[in-house]
């Protein structure tokens, strides 16, 4: 078995680190989609991926279906030894973790609940470093060779700070450029490894584009509607994160501006109108869980609450799609997972608001990949790109 130092060693011959690179963001590949990802010669490719074969960088398995006329199928994956890599989503409620090994298989998957009352995101992410010490102790899962950490969170996080506040005295929630820096800090000392951070719905959204609903897409706009609200485009497998880093933040487009008051300051926010707390609001509940089973048990009022959620939501989808031409809308979040009808009646409201003619060029879809998603798009963050830099 190879270690972490050959295959950087490996990284350093003509077109290997094309190679790696396309096997760490994608995972298990055949020669033919190398061909495609990297951009080289088949014969190119050929040399290549034998020498590294040779060398134990990498391995092959054989599948029974062919690839071809009498011609199995050869994937080829990295050596799964040469290091792991670690995900982890810090939700509002709780965070999620994922360790991957270098074959992009899991190896390590869990909810971390956080300490009752809880309510200090450091404190959260704290409590959540131990709980994944625990974990990979209890499971047998080596966090000594980390590659990388992924880190996403919830709200907006700016790639350049400028302290700023509003006429009205109000300090806009441009968060967690402080819990950014904390973070960095705490997750070099605890694994000493490169940290990658990011918003958790953009993360969410790579994971969809490279392994879920989007899978294949040039560009993809990803809308999650759980405790908040929030979106992500990805073209060609990249995160467009906008000139602060604050691209994406769909839930807060003013959908009705003499609507309720949003906490981000703003009124009317579709975050405000449509999000899981806005609708247990206007129905009168207090758990998501009564929600879907009045949903389940077609109780009118609820019907109609979570319809209008999704035409506000179909609509400002329908404005980015506009402006964006996405060839693929993927929907996710607590909203979809506890009513899959949720997406169709988005793709509906979407379909009704752009024109005729962008109809045929973009699908709507549920997201594939639940709750986790976050936490393996912040792997697929480590895997394709360096830490963002936050000035």
């Amino acid at each position: 078995m190879q270690s972490i130092g050959s295959v950087q060693a490996a990284s350093r011959r003509p077109h290997d680190d094309d190679v790696l690179a396309a096997l760490r963001r994608f995972g298990p590949l055949t020669r033919a989609q190398l061909v495609e990802q990297v951009g080289l010669s088949r014969t190119t490719i050929s040399q290549v991926v034998g020498e590294l074969l040779r060398s134990g960088v990498l391995h092959a398995t054989r599948n029974s279906a062919p690839d071809g006329p009498g011609r199995p199928v050869e994937r080829l994956y990295l050596d799964p030894a040469s290091g792991h890599v670690l995900g982890i989503d810090l939700g509002r409620r709780l965070a999620r973790i994922v360790v991957a090994n270098a074959a992009h298989e899991t190896v390590l998957s869990a909810p971390v609940h956080y300490p009752a009352g809880s309510t200090s995101w450091h404190g959260r992410l704290t409590n959540t470093l131990a709980a994944i010490h625990r974990l990979a102790a209890t499971e047998g899962v080596s966090l000594v060779a980390l590659r990388g950490v992924g880190l996403g969170v919830p709200g907006p996080i700016a790639t350049v700070w400028r302290q700023q506040a509003e006429p009205d005295g109000y300090a806009p929630t441009v968060l967690l450029h402080e819990l950014a820096q904390f973070a960095q800090a705490s997750i070099q000392q605890t694994f000493g490894a490169t940290v990658t951070i990011d918003n958790n719905i953009r993360f969410a959204g790579l994971a969809e584009a490279i392994w879920g609903a989007g899978r294949g897409s040039a560009e993809q706009l990803f809308v999650r509607v759980s405790e908040g609200m929030g979106g992500s485009l990805i073209t060609r497998g990249e995160i467009v994160v906008g000139s602060a880093g604050l691209g994406g933040e769909i839930g807060h487009i003013t959908v009705d501006p003499y609507g309720p008051r949003c906490h981000c300051g703003k009124r009317g926010c579709l975050e405000a109108l449509a999000a899981v707390p806005a609708l247990l609001k206007r129905c009168e509940l207090t758990d998501v869980a009564e929600l879907f089973s009045a949903w389940r048990r077609g109780e009118p009022a609820i019907r109609d609450a979570v319809g209008a959620a999704a035409v506000h939501v179909g609509r400002s989808v329908a404005a980015v799609v506009m402006a964006t031409n996405p060839s693929v809308v993927v929907i996710g979040g607590d909203l979809v997972e506890g009513i899959p009808e949720f997406a169709l009646l988005v793709e509906a409201s979407v379909r009704e608001h752009i024109i005729p003619g962008m109809r045929g060029f973009v699908a709507v879809h549920a997201a594939h990949l639940g709750p986790g998603g976050g936490a393996l798009g912040a792997i697929a963050a480590v895997l394709q790109r360096p830490a963002m830099p936050m000035n």
